[in-house]
């Protein structure tokens, strides 16, 4: 790959992040147990979703319950 088109790249990839930045996305870059990964793998093939959409789920199904545990302990 020539040094113009590794340039070209980066110029490209900045401006993507800088985009997604704006629109109000934050980047996850993340380790996961080879089992974590396939269990993934399953869900978006299972649901036909993206990775970031079925984290999104996870996130709000969590908040949900740790909600309502909240509000049991109130009661």
């Amino acid at each position: 790959m020539t040094t113009t088109r590794k340039q070209q790249l980066a110029t490209a990839q900045d401006g993507y992040r800088k985009r997604r930045r704006k629109e109000g996305f934050a980047r996850l870059q993340t380790w996961l147990p080879g089992e974590a990964m396939q269990n993934l793998a399953a869900l978006r093939k299972t649901l036909g979703l993206g990775q970031a959409e079925i984290l999104e789920l996870a996130i709000a199904k969590l908040q949900e319950e740790l909600q309502n545990r909240d509000n049991e302990v109130q009661l």
